[in-house]
């Protein structure tokens, strides 16, 4: 699967796209001082079972951490993936 992760600042979203520029899923979030909310991930029908919500909520994690704010998983799917990258370390 070819994709590269885009940052739309408005409206506090990353969106997974396709070589061909479709987006595949996104996450929506918003932030405040020290805390950055994941509320809500979707990955199109089409795109699922192939990590693309798991890629997602990494790209997210990263940025989260580059900005030294703390995730806070709003989103159940979002909670999950982060469980599961505590329980491998």
């Amino acid at each position: 699967m070819n994709h590269h992760t885009t940052i739309d600042r408005s409206p506090n979203r990353f969106a997974l796209e396709d070589e061909q520029g479709q987006e595949m899923g996104y996450l929506d979030y918003h932030v405040d001082d020290v805390h950055y909310f994941l509320d809500y991930v979707y990955v199109d029908p089409i795109f699922r079972g192939q990590s693309v919500g798991q890629h997602i909520v990494r790209a997210a994690l990263d940025f989260a951490q580059s900005q030294h704010l703390k995730a806070v998983p709003i989103c159940g799917y979002a909670r999950t993936v982060m469980q599961r990258m505590a329980s491998r370390t």
